[in-house]
């Protein structure tokens, strides 16, 4: 691989108990690095990870991802050379702003959160391992229907960036009254 990020395109190829296909995510390099590091233990790396059950990380193609480190089988680190020629906005197009997989089910569920600091709630929970054995969270959905469920058994989760981005400028607002 050559010593120039800015001309190589990388990758996370994730496989996840109980999920059929490989995940691939398209990340900057620096999320790559902060992956390795996570996997290959080191004394900082061991206190700043100590107590969490996800890692969370950013994707080029706007999601943010937070896998169950339990969960996680294989991680294989992708890097292609760009073709500047094939370069396109990477932005994907969802309907939802959250993709959830459980365990031992193949299948994402998908929601839209009425209140967006919800989804940056449950992200940052995620990400601080803050939660107890058996927790539920809960939420109101778009269409006003209330969502549960068991936090300890999430296999991954793909949010919006944009949807965490706007409940984190929200709840910033609220702090500050």
């Amino acid at each position: 691989m050559g010593n120039n990020g800015d001309f190589y395109r990388y990758f996370i190829k994730l496989l996840i108990r109980n999920i059929v296909d490989f995940l691939i995510y398209e990340v900057p390099l620096e999320e790559t690095e902060r992956f390795k590091n996570f996997l290959y233990k080191t004394p900082q790396n061991d206190f700043e990870m100590k107590g969490r059950k996800f890692f969370c990380f950013k994707t080029k193609e706007s999601l943010s991802v937070s896998v169950s480190t339990e969960e996680i089988q294989f991680v294989h680190f992708l890097w292609e050379k760009i073709d500047f020629e094939d370069i396109e906005d990477k932005d994907l197009d969802r309907d939802e702003d959250i993709y959830l997989y459980f365990r031992n089910n193949n299948k994402p569920y998908s929601f839209t959160f009425d209140e967006p600091e919800e989804a940056s709630s449950l992200h940052f929970l995620l990400d601080s391992g803050e939660f107890e054995d058996q927790e539920f969270f809960s939420f109101i959905d778009v269409n006003g229907e209330e969502v549960n469920f068991n936090l300890d058994e999430i296999t991954l989760v793909e949010f919006k960036t944009s949807t965490l981005n706007e409940g984190s400028k929200e709840l910033k607002d609220e702090m500050r009254g």
